[in-house]
């Protein structure tokens, strides 16, 4: 499921830049679920409520992302 998070995250992060830049996503059965204004919040929520494996929490910054979705997805529409 994390993959399928990642994926679907990577559809957003552009549009949440704008109104989320600097913020963390937890992004919950390939929805986002809550932002945070740091990572150790977000992923406290996370873990509070939602199963190991089932959860992603993703800066909400496009270029911090690449590198992942390239290994994850093997190409990153522009």
């Amino acid at each position: 499921m994390e993959n399928e998070n990642f994926r679907f995250f990577m559809q957003q992060v552009k549009s949440l830049e704008k109104d989320h830049q600097g913020e963390f996503a937890v992004v919950h059965k390939q929805q986002i679920v809550n932002f945070f204004d740091n990572f150790d919040d977000a992923c406290a929520y996370a873990e509070e409520n939602y199963e190991d494996g089932t959860y992603l929490v993703q800066p909400c910054a496009y270029e911090l992302n690449l590198v992942k979705s390239r290994r994850i997805t093997g190409a990153v529409s522009g």
